[in-house]
This record gives C-alpha cells, structure tokens and sequence, in this order.
C-alpha cells in the first residue's frame, strides 16, 4: 500500500497526474487522507481507512500501471 501512496504522491507532485474537476468522489477524499496520530506515534504508517474508496482506486491505478507508464517514458526519450 505505501508504494502506492508513494507512486500517486509522485504523479501528482511532478505534475504527471492531474484530477479532472468532474471527479467529485476523489476530489472530496483527497483533503481527509490522513495517517492517525496515535498511530504515527507508534511508528505505523497507514492511512485512516475511513471514506477513501477513490484514492485506493487511484492508488491501485497509478501504482498497478507504473511499469506501462515507464516504458512509454522510454520509448518517448528514444525517439526524441
């Protein structure tokens, strides 16, 4: 799961990844993806999973076509 995480935080930091305004569901979980303190303190890394059924199908799209996404990156520098 934090491979994941890690690989949508990437996307959207680089600016890969942006998020149509029309995707209400995501756009509205987004800002409560949060990890829980108690949890954190103990040195947990896990998000709350509360509300979050679009950023895991985010999470699972991004990180499960990474492989796809680098071999179109490959080819593009090849070819440039």
């Amino acid at each position: 799961m934090l491979n994941g995480i890690r690989s949508v935080s990437t996307a959207l930091g680089s600016g890969l990844l942006r998020v149509h305004h029309s995707c209400r569901g995501l756009l509205d979980e987004l800002p409560g993806y949060a990890w829980p303190e108690e949890a954190t303190a103990r040195g947990e890394d896990k998000p709350i999973k509360c509300h979050d059924h679009s950023c895991d199908g985010l999470r699972y799209v991004i990180h499960s076509t990474a492989h796809v996404r680098r071999q179109v990156s490959d080819v593009l520098k090849d070819s440039g």
